[in-house]
C-alpha cells in the first residue's frame, strides 16, 4: 500500500499511480496555500487541481483518507463511500499524557509556523491590545519564521513584535511539549485545518483552546464547552475570545478539563494507530 500526504505530494502520487496503473491511499491533510488564496488566478488553478484529483482517483480506483467530517462528506459525494475513510488526526504522543502539567503559567501561546493563514499576524495584533490590559499575562509565539510560503508574515511585523516586548517570539524547536503543557491557553486562529496536531496536543495537555470556527477545528472543538471559537479573520472576535477565558477563570478551568477528555483523550497515538490498522486491513483486501 502506498500512502501520500500533503497537497503537493498527494497530486504527484495520484499522477504516478495513473501512469503506473496502480492504487494509492490519498491522505487529505489540508489545502495548503493554494487552497486558501483569494487570488482569482490561483483560485482557478485550485479548481483545476481538484478536478484533476477526482479524475485520477476515479481512474486509478484509489482511496481517500480524511481527517474531518467536512472533507469526508465532500469526497464521499464525489466517490463511492467505501473508498473514503476518516481518521481523527495523526495521533498525540504519550508524553503529553504521561507528563501532564496541572500547574499552568499565565501564558497565551501561539505554536505554529508564522503564517497569516495560521493566524500569526492577527495573534500579534490581539496581543498588542491584551498585554496592556493584562500585563501579568505572557503572550508567546513559537515556530518557524523562515518557512517558504507566500503566507509568511512580513519580517518587519515580526521584528516589531520582538522589539516592543509585548509578544515573546521563540525560535522553532522540535520538542515543544514543555511550553505547551505549561501554558494556560493555546491560541491558533487558523483559516482551515485537516485536523490540527498542535491543537490536539494542547488538548491532551489540558490547555484552554482558542481557535476559529472553521473546517478542521469545529469538528471537535465546541464553543464555551471545550474551547473558545472565534470568527475567521475577525480581530475583535479573537480579542474577546481570549479575554473571556483570561477573565473567567471558572470557564477556563471547565474548558481545560473538558478538552483533555474530548478530543484530548480520543487523540492518543495508540488509538489512532489502532484505527489506522483497521482501515489498512480493509484496504489491503480492496488493493488485491
Amino acid at each position: 500500500i502506498i500512502r501520500t500526504s500533503s497537497p503537493k505530494f498527494g497530486v504527484l502520487g495520484l499522477v504516478l499511480a495513473y501512469l503506473l496503473n496502480t492504487k494509492i491511499v490519498y491522505m487529505v491533510s489540508g489545502v495548503g496555500f493554494i487552497g486558501l488564496s483569494n487570488n482569482i488566478v490561483i483560485k482557478f488553478v485550485y479548481y483545476f487541481i481538484k478536478k484533476l484529483e477526482l479524475f485520477l482517483l476515479r481512474r486509478t480506483k484509489s482511496f481517500v483518507l480524511t481527517e474531518n467530517s467536512n472533507d469526508y462528506k465532500y469526497w464521499a459525494k464525489k466517490m463511492s463511500k467505501e473508498r473514503v475513510k476518516i481518521l481523527c488526526g495523526a495521533g498525540v504522543s504519550n508524553i503529553y499524557y504521561d507528563k501532564y502539567n496541572s500547574k499552568k503559567d499565565k501564558r497565551v501561546l501561539f505554536p505554529s509556523r508564522f503564517l497569516i493563514s495560521k493566524g500569526a499576524q492577527i495573534f500579534i495584533e490581539a496581543a498588542n491590545v491584551l498585554k496592556i490590559k493584562y500585563p501579568d499575562w505572557e503572550f508567546a509565539m513559537i515556530g518557524s519564521d523562515d518557512y517558504n510560503n507566500p503566507h509568511l508574515i512580513k519580517k518587519e511585523i515580526l521584528e516589531k513584535a520582538k522589539n516592543n516586548k509585548i509578544v515573546i517570539v521563540l525560535p522553532y524547536r522540535s520538542d515543544i511539549h514543555d511550553i505547551i503543557s505549561s501554558s494556560s491557553i493555546v491560541c491558533l486562529p487558523t483559516w482551515r485545518e485537516g485536523k490540527s496536531k498542535v491543537l490536539l496536543e494542547a488538548s491532551a495537555s489540558g490547555c484552554g483552546v482558542v481557535t476559529n470556527n472553521v473546517i478542521g477545528c469545529n469538528d471537535v472543538f465546541i464553543h464555551n464547552k471545550n474551547s473558545i471559537l472565534a470568527k475567521k479573520g475577525d480581530f475583535k472576535s479573537l480579542v474577546l475570545g481570549i479575554e473571556k477565558i483570561i477573565k473567567d477563570t471558572k470557564l477556563l478551568k471547565k474548558i481545560q478539563k473538558n478538552v483533555r477528555i474530548n478530543p484530548g483523550h480520543k487523540s492518543r497515538l495508540i488509538k489512532i494507530v489502532g484505527s489506522s490498522k483497521k482501515i489498512y486491513i480493509q484496504l489491503s483486501e480492496k488493493f488485491k
